[in-house]
């Protein structure tokens, strides 16, 4: 029996918060969660694995006591709190996007990875230059597709040089060649064995005759619900699509086009049908990802991220209704069918602040999380635009790490599903 998977909206918060008392909380020796105990361990990015280190700023606000806190060595931040109450934790650093747990209680252990807003190449990256041959095309100096971490090449050679970057700890590296016919038609694949680079590897030899078959073509669907502000009759259009596996880069974890997709808009039905052309086996993609524009009189952007291995999960969006943020720094979003609310509040082009629900409670004048003692906005993401915070609802992606911790480039990509207000609320305050 098919499945359907509802979806989730992110709410997005203004920046103050009423003022309260603040106390300053040492990070104690023990690691234990006790009960009345919170703990917060903050990974910073932009590498995979993460990097932990002391001194990062954390505080705990239950909207009358603030409490602050510094990680330790370890990234941990502990606090002692009331158990009978809810509380917003934030962690920030400036130069990075910050991170809030909205809603948190006592007991709760939780990580959350904290983004740079400026791409900045860490000091331990190092360059590994990757070289190799490729044959096997099905045509002579057909065009092929050559990924090997830093950008996408096409090749027509039978020989090529590629540039990696490498640090301690780095993922390894898996080169991937696709060949294109001339309407970029999908024809071969080819992915590497796993390449580690912590030495000068050996020459890679692409072979495309014996790597992947043709591409294959799956049909998916999206369900639209029939009453709210996204349903068939509201959708616009569609925005972008990904069809993609996962690379990791200096800054971050970036996407390696591996097929195309075409999403059609729903039609006399309440459901849109999804063709996806791609490789299966190792080549197969790990994510097919679509964003959609949805009109009315507030217009909202949506998306969609799945993969094959979800076959027979139909991702469903839930009613949305009530979701929108203020410049005053509230927030209201029904999450009935949803996973949970969410914020964003960008800054250009940069996301400063994400902020996740820890679970499906509704947000009505909920007030945005204050940021930690020492930090402001302006220090998360230096520009002169201006701050817009957004509301949205999330649904999860099923078997896969919370959105808060993912390393997938965007909250998007991170969720099953996610509705946000497409302008959203410039933010009043510093």
């Amino acid at each position: 029996m098919r499945r359907a998977v509802g979806i989730a909206v992110v709410l997005l918060a203004g920046v103050g918060c009423a003022s309260a008392a603040t106390a300053l909380v040492a990070a104690p020796d023990d690691a234990a969660v006790a009960p009345g105990n919170l703990t917060l361990r903050v990974g910073l990015g932009p590498l995979v694995p993460p990097r932990y280190r002391a001194g990062v700023r954390v505080r705990a606000t239950n909207g009358t006591r603030n409490l602050d806190a510094l990680t330790d060595a370890a990234g941990d931040a502990r606090f002692t709190v009331d158990a009978a109450a809810r509380w917003d934790v934030t962690a920030a650093e400036p130069g990075y996007a910050a991170v809030s747990l909205v809603g948190a209680r006592a007991g709760l252990r939780a990580e959350v990875l904290l983004r740079p807003t400026v791409a900045t190449r860490p000091a331990e990256v190092r360059d590994v230059t990757v070289t190799g041959t490729l044959r096997g095309r099905s045509m002579v100096r057909a065009a092929v597709l050559l990924d090997g971490a830093r950008g996408t090449t096409v090749s027509r050679d039978d020989t090529f040089t590629l540039t990696a970057p490498t640090w301690p700890g780095a993922p390894a590296l898996r080169v991937t060649a696709i060949e294109l016919d001339a309407s970029s038609g999908l024809v071969r694949g080819w992915i590497s064995p796993s390449l580690d680079l912590a030495s000068a590897p050996p020459p890679v030899a692409i072979d495309l005759a014996a790597g992947a078959p043709s591409a294959v073509s799956m049909e998916l669907r999206v369900e639209f619900p029939v009453v709210g502000r996204v349903t068939p009759a509201t959708f616009d259009r569609v925005l972008s699509e990904q069809v993609a596996r996962t690379k990791y880069t200096e800054y971050g974890v970036g996407l390696v086009p591996v097929g195309r997709s075409h999403l059609a808009a729903p039609g006399a039905g309440t459901f849109a049908r999804w063709v996806v052309e791609a490789f299966e086996g190792d080549l197969a993609p790990e994510l097919i990802f679509a964003s959609l524009r949805i009109g009315g009189a507030a217009a909202l952007t949506a998306t969609v991220t799945t993969r094959p291995s979800f076959r027979g999960v139909v991702p469903a969006f839930a009613p949305v209704s009530t979701l929108a943020a203020s410049g005053a720094g509230t927030l209201d979003a029904q999450t009935l069918g949803w996973s949970r609310a969410a914020f964003s509040v960008t800054v250009g082009d940069a996301v400063a602040w994400e902020g996740y629900g820890v679970d499906d409670t509704a947000w009505m004048t909920r007030a945005m999380p204050s940021l930690p003692a020492g930090v402001t906005l302006a220090a998360l993401a230096p520009s002169r635009a201006p701050a817009v915070m957004r509301a949205c609802v999330l649904s999860d992606l099923p078997l896969s790490p919370p959105a808060w911790v993912s390393p997938a480039p965007a909250m998007a990509l991170r969720n099953l599903l996610t509705v946000c207000e497409e302008q959203g609320a410039a933010l009043a305050g510093p």
